[in-house]
């Protein structure tokens, strides 16, 4: 993989052509000794300063993009996959409202995305301006933090603000309330690094202000306070729950790779079956053996008889809101006395409004401490009934899959996806498109000891910019990435494929096509047919071929007729030196027929000997 060049170590502020690039080149190296590794830049006049400024600066790698709706979910990508802030640069005008999906989707996600969107200075505002909008305050509510920076001039106040700022910015972005934050630059003319008249010292003298602070750290040491519950508060949940059989700990979206050892520990503790979405990381890897793992919870729950007989006392949450519909009507219907929800954040992911308790703590912090707070009051790890229950369903449901997917010759989502995760690599990022994609996933992924990352932007839920977020997955990650997406996901931003082929980018692209949106489906609107014009209002078929496609951008495209050639062509795009494209061709109708079978099934299985529906035990 080719990546952006990077300069030199040398701070650039004192050689700096004019006092906007120096007040710039300040700003980016402090982002970079803050933390910032990446920028993304779409081009633009107004942004030249800051384009250039970090093209410059030592030790960041910038990465153009053609389109901003694309850029931003590349960014958002790279801040995912890094777990670090990632910088956004544009110009002025209705360029920076396209960062609008990706910023939102960075807000209910709690992602770290630093925009930065040139502007017009205030003489220029409001008088018809060409490419003037009002950009202040441009995403309202959507960003941690928002600043109109001063148009630069020459003075060391203005280098001291310049490095102030940028440490506030990555603060903001990826301290207690990580998310985007929004600078909005007043920037005049020369925009180009035209060399002021005379010399100049930008610092007059301040050599801290023009070269930061020595041993190159941040100019403000930010240090965000630990999110960790009281002690009270642990040791009365440790007394309550530690009594309680009948509970369950579900995990939705979490990507912190400690949490899976503390979890599966608190699990052994309780003696709970832990209910996991393949987002929550918890899904792969070898604590997958070290307590109830269970993966097809999803499946089971939907079966009346099961769900009715297996009403939870307690419920431990942690993540971000399960996908799992059937988990959310279970709950409903089976209200427990205790749910306790635990965020790293404020957000309040729980649209049931079944919570008795909200808990803002470091998850991984917080399952360590109600541990260690359960072994003071001298429990020991147990298996209850209850447990075996889940355990003894889970292990039915993934019978059914492997004798009812595998008999079936026909290519229909459920087999395609559980194959996919099973021919994975170890330590494959797997990132997955809304709408039936993270659907399927949930559904139909086993559990492997080897590791998968996965990634889905459950932040907002859209499907727009899946392949932008991957490909910026892509340019962060070392090892192999594959998108697993709907065929719209796939068109809707398929814009962005030209950074695969800018930047010679390596990883598959898996496209379940159903010439639509299959999910619609679903849902009872399907019922009502051509009365609500179905297909062309829901389904939206469009026809296009995607082999066709490929080629535009330089890729490679494979589209299966049978399990053997899908099976080939996920093998080959391991060692395939580009992106490669896998086209799955998906019969609409027959896969909804193919699922509700499975899912009758599984409820046969699930009611039979051995799985009490009872509430009895086994």
């Amino acid at each position: 993989m080719s990546e952006p060049k990077k300069k030199s170590e040398q701070s650039p502020v004192g050689e700096a052509p004019n006092a906007t690039y120096a007040f710039a080149m300040a700003f980016f190296e402090e982002l970079k000794r803050s933390g910032v590794e990446h920028v993304c830049v779409s081009p633009g006049s107004r942004s030249t300063p800051l384009a250039v400024a970090a093209a410059r600066t030592s030790g960041l790698s910038v990465w153009s993009q053609l389109d901003e709706r694309s850029s931003a979910f590349f960014a958002l990508g790279l801040a995912k996959t890094t777990r670090r802030a990632v910088a956004l640069v544009c110009t002025s005008g209705t360029a920076l409202a396209n960062y609008a999906p990706a910023v939102i989707e960075a807000h209910h996600a709690g992602v770290p995305l630093l925009v930065l969107s040139a502007d017009r200075p205030p003489e220029l505002r409001a008088w018809g301006a060409g490419q003037t909008i009002d950009q202040v305050k441009l995403f309202g509510a959507q960003v941690r933090y928002f600043a109109e920076l001063p148009v630069p001039a020459a003075g060391r106040e203005m280098l001291r603000y310049a490095r102030t700022v940028a440490c506030r910015a990555v603060g903001e972005s990826t301290g207690t309330q990580p998310g985007p934050v929004h600078l909005n630059w007043p920037l005049r003319e020369p925009l180009a690094p035209l060399v002021a008249n005379g010399e100049h010292d930008w610092a007059e003298g301040d050599l801290t202000a023009e070269r930061g602070r020595a041993n190159g750290k941040p100019y403000v040491h930010y240090e965000a306070e630990e999110k960790r519950a009281a002690a009270s508060q642990v040791e009365g949940l440790a007394a309550s729950l530690s009594s309680v059989e009948s509970g369950v700990i579900a995990c939705g979206v979490m990507d912190d790779p400690g949490f899976a050892a503390t979890v599966t520990r608190l699990a052994s503790r309780l003696g709970w079956p832990v209910l996991v979405e393949p987002t929550s990381g918890l899904r792969s890897g070898p604590h997958t053996g070290e307590a109830s793992i269970i993966a097809g919870s999803d499946l089971f729950l939907r079966d009346e008889a099961f769900a009715k007989a297996h009403r939870p006392d307690a419920v431990l949450r942690f993540g971000l809101t399960p996908v799992s519909k059937a988990f959310r009507l279970w709950l409903e219907a089976n209200p427990p006395q205790r749910l306790v929800v635990v965020s790293s954040t404020r957000d309040w992911n729980e649209p049931s409004h079944l919570a008795t308790d909200f808990i803002v703590a470091d998850p991984t912090t917080f399952c360590e401490d109600l541990s260690l707070a359960i072994d003071a009051k001298g429990a020991r790890s147990k298996k209850s009934n209850w447990q075996t229950q889940f355990e003894e369903a889970d292990a039915r449901t993934q019978q059914v899959l492997d004798a009812r997917l595998g008999d079936d010759a026909r290519l229909l989502e459920p087999r395609a996806t559980r194959e996919l995760c099973e021919r994975l690599p170890r330590d494959t990022l797997l990132y997955v498109s809304n709408s039936m994609p993270v659907r399927d996933l949930d559904a139909f992924m086993p559990i492997r000891e080897t590791r998968l990352r996965v990634l889905a932007n459950r932040g907002a839920n859209g499907i727009d910019g899946m392949v932008s977020s991957a490909l910026g997955a892509a340019a962060a990650e070392q090892g192999h990435v594959c998108l697993l997406t709907g065929d719209l996901a796939f068109l809707y931003d398929i814009g962005g494929l030209l950074a695969a082929q800018r930047y010679n980018l390596r990883a598959t692209i898996v496209v379940f096509n159903n010439d639509g949106g299959g999910i619609f489906s679903f849902l009872p609107v399907a019922a009502y047919g051509e009365a609500v014009r179905f297909e062309e209002l829901f389904t939206t078929p469009h026809g296009v071929d995607l082999a066709a496609v490929a080629p535009l951008y330089g890729l490679d495209h494979t589209r299966v007729s049978n399990w053997s050639d899908y099976a080939d062509a996920i093998e080959k795009s391991f060692v395939h030196p580009r992106v490669s494209v896998i086209e799955v061709p998906i019969d609409r109708e027959a896969n909804l027929e193919h699922f509700r079978d499975v899912v009758r099934e599984i409820g046969e299985a699930v009611n039979q000997r051995g799985v009490d529906t009872q509430g009895e035990g086994v």
